[in-house]
């Protein structure tokens, strides 16, 4: 309250983002004990629910399967890969009945066939062909005329004509 016209005021305030206002639970003004003040304590309840931060991943890289259509990179991923087959059957002659051994056998194998993929094909370097590719020569004339015409207006404003 103000001493000369007996006004209250408030004086303190929590301040919080709109989308937080969900997570106040309880906001009270304390008196003091003590002493007659102008300030109270304010004291403020609050629940935030912390989420872990967002990782950006990396995009996958794909194979380029379209250089399957090509017969010499075809036969040349069909020799990789049957040369790979015949000597991973040759390393486990014996039979594997062990659950884990399986399970590594069989991740060495999908990493062993991918690098050769990845050799013999290599991976795709963008999906969408950019639309502006087959007009950069007149998209670079025109930003160069508007350029110049911006540079004309900035050096002499009073000569340029306005149509």
């Amino acid at each position: 309250m103000h001493p000369r016209s007996k006004h209250w005021h408030l004086l303190d305030y929590i301040i919080t983002r709109a989308c937080d206002v969900a997570d106040v639970h309880l906001t009270r003004v304390m008196r003091g004990a003590e002493c007659w003040m102008d300030h109270r304590l304010v004291v403020s309840k609050f629940q935030f629910k912390l989420r872990p931060p967002i990782r950006k991943q990396r995009p996958q890289k794909r194979l380029n399967v379209r250089a399957c259509k090509d017969p010499a990179t075809q036969e040349n991923l069909q020799k990789k890969t049957s040369d790979l087959l015949q000597n991973s059957t040759d390393d486990s002659t014996s039979n594997v009945t062990d659950c884990q051994s399986l399970t590594n056998e069989w991740s060495s194998l999908c990493s062993s066939i991918m690098k050769l993929a990845a050799e013999s094909l290599g991976f795709s370097s963008k999906k969408h062909q950019d639309w502006f590719d087959d007009q950069r020569h007149d998209i670079l004339s025109l930003l160069h005329e508007k350029n110049d015409a911006h540079d004309a207006l900035l050096r002499n404003p009073n000569s340029a004509s306005l149509h």
